[in-house]
């Protein structure tokens, strides 16, 4: 099988359908594709990946079979959930282009889950699922500078968003470190009548041992992509914020998100660490 190119964290081209030749052979008619995609199942068996700007990527039924096969699990059983997609076709024999109004006949090679949970907390402090963050954040956006742009919060699609959540994780040399849990929590008994939806995002190192200065950006940029992506399915929380609000079933354009930050180490207790909010908007959710 040939190797796929790992990008380097850049979002940008991340929520973009990003397209390579084979590592190997500069001569060869193997081309590589990679997107940020949401999995879908059909009611008819198949399963296909849907792209941020709409655009559909149907795979081959043999090349999904064969991951089936390798990992002992069925694709559909990922349906609603967002990934990073890699995925391979012979540019001799089909032509793949980033301005194409559906991808068709590649061959589905691997995904890695960015999903992370988002859960209604009932009992801020009381109920089993309220997070307790044990681990700062440094933030919510990278900048690369220059002409490059930078990573930052977007809505995916009309009920999901995703996050580039930079922390401090163990050194990338070290064998034993643990991927951290990030969620997003949101607590009804907080909800203003008609006010903005306010949302939690809690860090906990999972027990990981901090032992020099990596973060989860530049896991990403060595292939370990849900240490830094964080998907996030808003369904229920909507569903819930128009109730607590008064809603009758509208938009919700702004969204804040509140999380404790650091740039210097991930200890909360630490006098530079913060509460910081970042407001997500324009682009309005509809169910």
């Amino acid at each position: 099988m040939k190797q796929l190119k790992f990008l380097t964290g850049m979002l940008c081209l991340l929520v973009g359908l990003s397209l390579s030749s084979c590592l190997d052979n500069s001569s060869s008619t193997i081309r590589n594709g990679s997107v940020i995609a949401k999995v879908n199942s059909t009611m008819y068996g198949g399963t296909f990946f849907s792209q941020i700007n709409g655009v559909p990527i149907y795979p081959t039924a043999e090349s999904v079979a064969s991951w089936e096969s390798r990992n002992d699990v069925e694709l559909s059983s990922f349906n609603g959930q967002i990934a990073m997609v890699y995925f391979q076709w012979d540019s001799s024999v089909t032509d793949v282009n980033v301005d194409d109004k559906e991808i068709t006949d590649v061959d589905f090679i691997n995904m890695i889950l960015l999903d992370a949970p988002a859960e209604i907390v009932e009992q801020k402090g009381v109920s089993v699922n309220d997070s307790v963050a044990n681990g700062a954040i440094i933030g919510l956006e990278h900048d690369y500078g220059g002409s490059v742009g930078k990573d930052e919060p977007y809505f995916f699609d009309a009920t999901s968003i995703v996050l580039p959540v930079e922390y401090y994780v163990g050194n990338s040399n070290n064998a034993a470190v643990r991927e951290h849990t990030v969620r997003l929590l949101y607590y009804p008994e907080e909800q203003e009548q008609g006010g903005i939806l306010k949302l939690h995002l809690r860090h906990n190192t999972n027990g990981d041992e901090i032992d020099g200065s990596a973060t989860s950006f530049e896991y990403a940029q060595n292939g370990l992509l849900g240490f830094y992506y964080k998907a996030f399915d808003l369904r229920d929380i909507l569903t819930r914020y128009r109730q607590e609000s008064g809603g009758t079933g509208g938009s919700v354009n702004r969204i804040q998100i509140e999380y404790e930050q650091n740039s210097y180490t991930w200890t909360l207790d630490d006098e530079r660490t913060s509460v910081e909010n970042y407001l997500l908007e324009p682009q309005s959710i509809q169910d």
